[in-house]
């Protein structure tokens, strides 16, 4: 799979072409900061082609040991994960 690369200071953004062969409704975005990578998309539902596709967003610890990540979503607080 292609991607374009694009440096941001101390992280990348790579930007993955939609896959018509999967549930992709939109081009995939990943940045990579800190050793960890942030996966950004819209996805399609499948329930109905006229649905507004679903906001889908993936964190994976990449190359760090393990850590505690803080995930905080709209205000509601964090929600604290190890990765």
């Amino acid at each position: 799979m292609s991607f374009r690369k694009f440096p941001v200071a101390d992280a990348v953004v790579r930007v993955f072409d939609r896959n018509p062969d999967s549930d992709d409704a939109s081009d995939m975005y990943v940045l990579e900061v800190f050793g960890i990578s942030v996966l950004v998309r819209l996805r399609a539902t499948g329930t109905h082609p006229a649905d507004q596709p679903q906001m889908f967003v993936h964190i994976d610890n990449e190359t760090r040991d393990r850590t505690e990540l803080a995930v905080e979503v709209c205000n509601g607080g964090d929600a604290l994960y190890t990765i």
